[in-house]
């Protein structure tokens, strides 16, 4: 069983263009960045390849490419799984919101320019009266986990779905051939009642024989008889006629 796996990369942002700490924050696509986007849709992978799934970050620059490549528009308000929107026409590939996707967490620089320190963005942020405390920040192994996570429940989701397919599978042939059996099983009982029938108009067919037979039979005996009968009536009258003499 293989599972394979196309990853793809948001096209860039504003804050990109703007050397902006994103991380879990969000910004759209730049012009850019839908550019990119629309070029990506073009290749032979996007325009041949069958798809079993779509999963995207929750986050707006992810959907917002996913709906350039798989839908043709740029709308990060997209007809997906978990944020159906049944007016958006053109919308006509749903994809799966996943947050374990999301980029790492970049704690205080988020928003920050990429030129800052991370000390120097923690004082701001201090200064502006946030408290550190409430500031996401990730390591590389806090992004393994939860990707890790992710990558094992897909893979458990999309082996029991094949193993559901080959249980369908099963469960069709299991009743196709109840059904093929039904059907062998009616056309013996009608084979059945067709030959008890044959057999009823072959005995009564020859019931029909042997009585005619002995109608016949018995008009030839009475034939017989009558000829009997009548070769005595001659003989007697004969004798009586010879004794009158």
């Amino acid at each position: 069983l293989t599972v394979r796996l196309f990853l793809v990369r948001h096209g860039e942002t504003e804050n990109n263009a703007q050397k902006i700490v994103v991380g879990q924050g969000d910004s759209p696509l730049s012009e850019r960045g839908k550019h990119e986007a629309k070029l990506l849709a073009q290749h032979p992978v996007f325009r041949t390849q069958t798809f079993h799934r779509a999963i995207t970050s929750d986050l707006g620059r992810t959907r917002q490419t996913t709906n350039i490549l798989l839908n043709g528009n740029d709308n990060h308000n997209s007809k997906d799984k978990d944020n159906s929107n049944d007016n958006d026409k053109d919308n006509h590939f749903s994809f799966h919101l996943e947050p374990r996707l999301r980029e790492m967490a970049k704690g205080a620089r988020e928003g920050l320019p990429k030129s800052l320190s991370y000390k120097e963005a923690v004082r701001i942020r201090m200064e502006e009266s946030e408290s550190n405390n409430d500031i996401l920040l990730e390591t590389n192994q806090d992004v393994w986990i939860r990707l890790r996570a992710w990558i094992v429940d897909l893979i458990r989701d999309f082996v029991g779905q094949q193993q559901q397919q080959q249980d369908d599978k099963e469960e069709d042939t299991k009743q196709q051939e109840e059904e093929i059996k039904e059907d062998d099983t009616k056309q013996q009982q009608e084979e059945i009642k067709e030959d008890d029938t044959t057999q009823q108009e072959n005995e009564m067919k020859e019931e029909e024989e042997m009585k005619e037979e002995e109608t016949k039979y018995q008009d030839q005996e009475d034939e017989e008889t009558k000829y009997q009968d009548q070769e005595e009536e001659k003989e007697e009258e004969t004798k009586y006629q010879e004794e009158e003499k």
